[in-house]
């Protein structure tokens, strides 16, 4: 009897401890989901948090329609524009992208025939890799214009002959090169597309910075324009690269404009990699103004002149400083491989047997 009675104590005991814990462990009314909630108090802004962006600065319209004759890129210190095209081009839109051609597109008998959809697709791509390379997002519209041929490009914008491509300001515009995959010259493409994405997301940069991030993206690589400036030595001017868009220049000193822009990327590639090039965006991106904004190569590389950034490309092209023992190998023939990624070209002086890879010739 008294086991029994031990037993009850026992089980009334625990009961009540039970009671007890739960009471503990109970969530209180502000704590319940289904209580009035009192508002957050605000996150305190430390070093781990970080500061909210500020607005892009406002650009002004473009005042007049863009003349390709006399510019050959859009002035990116414009606002973006509506594309206008030609009332007797076919289009369609995919991906956000419209493509619109001609539909007189001129076909030989071993060309594939022009692929507007999966031009669109591709293009959408392209910017979504221009935008991780510059640490932007991407555009969500464009409209790439593709002409039936070179001289109808050349002739509908009034371009120079040694112009293959162009962004307007609103519109990406190529000629059709149907032996080509989808039907345009991708190295081409890639130029203006980085063109369009910096343009919508960035705004407001200098000449060198354009170009030389385009020619950067597309993978072309002047070397012949490299090799010649290693060769000559002749000083030049950065601060006339400074300009956000270059006003009637002939073929040859475009070539060389387009060649130090390029250069000048690769100084930022080759010092900080193209975590760089996304710092200097950011710069780009905070200027007040618009000649903050074109001041970027002296707020990014301060005291970093002309011989210094030829210096730089001489020794991670040739593997040599400017001096003596270059100038001997750029005097003569020159063995290159590489040519299509600029940041990783590398040339030397012939040597007895070359490789597959390599490509040889007197720049």
């Amino acid at each position: 009897m008294r086991a029994r009675w031990l037993i009850v104590v026992g089980v009334f005991a625990g009961a009540l401890v039970w009671l007890w814990r739960s009471a503990q462990d109970a969530p209180s009314p502000a704590e319940r989901s289904d209580a009035p909630r009192a508002p957050a108090a605000p996150l305190r802004r430390t070093g781990l948090v970080p500061e909210a962006p500020k607005a892009r600065m406002t650009l002004p319209p473009r005042q007049s329609t863009f003349d390709a004759s006399s510019y050959h890129t859009a002035d990116p210190c414009t606002a973006v524009s509506p594309p206008v095209i030609p009332s007797t081009f076919e289009t369609i839109t995919a991906a956000n992208i419209t493509v619109a051609w001609d539909p007189a597109e001129v076909v030989g008998p071993y060309d594939a025939p022009f692929r507007p959809v999966a031009l669109a697709f591709t293009v959408a791509g392209l910017l979504e890799e221009a935008a991780q390379l510059t640490g932007t997002d991407r555009r969500e519209t464009l409209a790439v214009i593709v002409d039936a041929s070179l001289e109808d490009f050349q002739t509908r914008n009034n371009t120079p002959s040694w112009v293959t491509g162009l962004y307007d300001g609103a519109a990406v515009h190529l000629a059709a090169k149907p032996n080509a995959d989808l039907g345009v010259l991708m190295s081409t493409l890639r130029h203006e597309v980085m063109h369009a994405q910096i343009h919508a997301t960035i705004g407001c940069t200098p000449f060198w910075f354009n170009e030389g991030m385009a020619t950067y993206f597309a993978g072309a690589t002047p070397t012949r324009e490299w090799v010649m400036m290693m060769r000559s030595g002749e000083p030049f001017d950065l601060t006339t690269l400074e300009a956000p868009a270059i006003l009637d220049v002939k073929a040859e000193n475009a070539s060389r404009m387009y060649a130090v822009s390029l250069a000048m990327v690769l100084y930022i590639v080759h010092h900080a990699g193209e975590v760089g090039l996304r710092e200097a965006v950011r710069l780009a991106q905070s200027a007040e103004s618009i000649p903050a904004a074109l001041e970027l190569w002296s707020r990014t590389r301060p005291n970093v002149e002309y011989r210094a950034v030829l210096d730089s490309l001489a020794q991670n092209v040739f593997g040599l400083p400017l001096g003596p023992e270059l100038d001997a190998i750029v005097r003569g023939s020159v063995c290159c491989h590489n040519l299509r990624t600029p940041a990783d070209l590398a040339c030397r002086a012939p040597a007895a047997e070359t490789t597959r890879r390599e490509i040889c010739r007197r720049y």
